[in-house]
């Protein structure tokens, strides 16, 4: 008995370890803390709906009483109940109405606050971790879960709030009128929620799966959308199309799954439903045939019944909206819980001010790698690289494809952090700082990237991102001067307010690489990272970039990618890496010969 007693009580241990209600709770505590400011509307809104709420049990007791005095089975007038009547129909139809304006300007915001919330944490995420997946997926989930979050926020809370009100006074008035048709609606009412809780976790689980496959539809169209040029100069239209027919395919298969699975609780409210509907009517025809009940009362039965279970009817329409708004809040909590990148990383033993963009700018910095290795999907780029850059030195990183130039400014970028090894930055001022890369480290550089980096918006405000305490046209002085910007403004209708579209298009290669150039000149950081920033330009405007990068001040920091000899030659040294490792440091000179 007692080894049977432990077997059981270990099952149920077992059990209730895999409800998980210690991490459940712990998710709708986050739900709770986003509603911070919105509390006094949502309760607000649920109390107007538990007031609505209670109009149908009015209603039905109206009924009872207008039908009895007509049939002559109670004395009275009848003006008073039509009367009353009719005033609950304007209170019910006015509050409705209410209701809906407020839900939906509350939705609104919640869903606003959600969603700047959630977009603030990314942000603030670990670079890795954000390229672990598509943007697309995390688009989708900026919208659709958040959208469902917030709808199931500002509209299923307070309805359960309000269905529970209405459950508790109409099984009250059914109970006071007879007690055996409160205990006929309150059970017919458990059968409605019984299949929807046998398949909650199966659907939690198929709605899930369907918003994964709802952002791997959106990340396709996404990427087929901006890459559209390629798709059309290979002729492969039809093949993303047929691309596009599979990933739907999938998305119906699971739509079809969550169509059959939500079937069994539909089919059980329905049974639910007319079960205790038949029952309430037998009983209320024998007791009316008995003499035991009046033809009113028959009708406030079943109108009643109707309002006990109405709120279990209630919850199993929502019951899907509920499982949607659960498998969202499990995709948000994903982000909530990424990673976040280092804020901020001081060296310990040189603890000192932190100097001044002006004084940053005057003294510089030191830049130093000190036996740093780094690995991408467990495949080493960087093998124990180790270098010096000395303030104001225009230093080149040259080397075959894929052998880790763009790694080495991710990771004075902080983008990334080495597997072993040490990256310090160190301002040369009197009393300056010894940092790690780091977020908070992000001042110390200004970067130009591959390819075209361009925001949609103008060629002002592309610019203006490298100094964002700057505001207007008059602030971008610092760069106009600089022969290449003022033959790219000419070039320009509108020159500072030209619009630029998505991904640049409307400007040449030549033009968006020239813009991002003009965005890091006008930060005003001690060291300029440009990696390939040049290869898109002509040999002149190049020419006009090296020159201006030349006359730098004296103790501003270069460090540059390029495979473009007269750009090799405009540096100090050439560091050349081959295997992850610095085979080779040589002069401008000796790299030519």
């Amino acid at each position: 008995m007692a080894a049977a007693a432990a077997a059981t009580h270990q099952r149920f241990a077992v059990k209730f370890r895999s409800l998980n209600l210690r991490s459940r709770l712990r998710d709708w505590r986050w739900v709770w803390a986003g509603t911070r400011g919105f509390r006094a509307n949502l309760l607000t809104l649920s109390v107007v709906g538990a007031v609505a709420s209670l109009f149908g049990v009015a209603f039905a007791a109206l009924t009872r009483l207008l039908i009895d005095r007509a049939s002559h089975a109670e004395t009275g007038g009848l003006l008073a109940p039509l009367l009353g009547l009719g005033a609950l129909v304007v209170f019910q139809v006015a509050s409705q109405a209410a209701i809906n304006v407020f839900s939906t300007r509350l939705n609104k915001r919640v869903e606003n606050r959600l969603r700047e919330r959630i977009f603030a944490r990314l942000q603030a995420a670990s670079w890795q971790e954000l390229h672990r997946r598509h943007s697309g997926d995390w688009v989708t989930r900026l919208t659709s879960d958040v959208t469902c979050m917030a709808g199931g926020i500002t509209e299923v809370l307070p309805d359960v709030i309000a269905l529970s009100v209405r459950f508790a006074a109409a099984f009250a008035y059914l109970t006071y009128l007879d007690p055996v048709m409160g205990g006929v609606a309150l059970g017919a009412g458990v059968l409605f929620v019984l299949p929807g809780r046998v398949f909650a976790g199966r659907l939690c689980q198929l709605n899930g799966e369907t918003r994964d496959c709802e952002g791997r539809i959106r990340s396709f169209l996404q990427e087929a959308l901006r890459r559209n040029t390629v798709i059309k100069a290979f002729g492969a239209e039809e093949h993303f199309s047929r691309l596009l027919g599979v990933l739907h395919g999938e998305s119906l298969r699971l739509t079809n799954r969550q169509a059959w699975v939500s079937t069994v609780p539909g089919a059980g409210l329905g049974l639910g439903y007319w079960t205790g509907y038949m029952l309430s009517l037998s009983v209320g025809v024998i007791r009316m045939h008995a003499g035991q009940a009046t033809f009113g009362m028959l009708t406030a039965f079943l109108q009643l019944i109707g309002q006990v279970q109405g709120p279990f009817q209630g919850l199993t329409r929502s019951f899907s909206r509920l499982i949607a708004m659960h498998a969202s809040l499990k995709r948000l909590l994903a982000m909530e819980r990424l990673p976040s990148e280092l804020p901020e990383a001081a060296v310990p033993s040189r603890s000192g001010r932190v100097a001044g963009a002006t004084a940053l700018v005057a003294h510089g910095v030191e830049l130093e790698f000190r036996g740093v290795s780094y690995s991408y999907d467990h495949k080493p780029v960087l093998n124990g690289v180790t270098f010096t850059v000395r303030a104001g030195e225009k230093v080149a990183l040259a080397g075959d494809s894929g052998e880790g130039k763009t790694t080495i400014m991710r990771l004075l970028l902080g983008l990334i952090q080495p597997e072993s090894g040490e990256v310090r930055i160190r301002e040369v001022c009197s009393g300056g700082s010894t940092h790690h890369p780091s977020r908070s480290a992000r001042r110390f550089f200004a970067y130009v990237p591959q390819g075209n980096s361009l925001v949609s918006g103008t060629v002002g405000g592309n610019i203006l991102l490298g100094r964002l305490d700057r505001t207007g046209p008059a602030d971008l002085t610092l760069v106009q001067h600089w022969a290449g910007a003022e033959q790219l403004l000419a070039e320009l209708p509108g020159g500072l307010e030209a619009r630029v579209q998505e991904n640049g298009d409307g400007l040449s290669e030549g033009q968006a690489q020239r813009i991002a150039l003009m965005r890091a000149l006008v930060r005003e950081s001690p060291v300029l990272l440009l990696d390939e920033a040049t290869s898109s330009l002509d040999l002149v405007a190049e020419s006009a970039v090296l020159s201006f990068i030349q006359g730098l001040g004296r103790n501003r920091t270069v460090i540059l990618v390029s495979h473009r000899a007269e750009v090799l030659a405009a540096c100090d040294r050439i560091l050349r890496l081959d295997d992850g490792k610095i085979v080779e440091e040589t002069s401008p000179e000796e790299s030519i010969k």
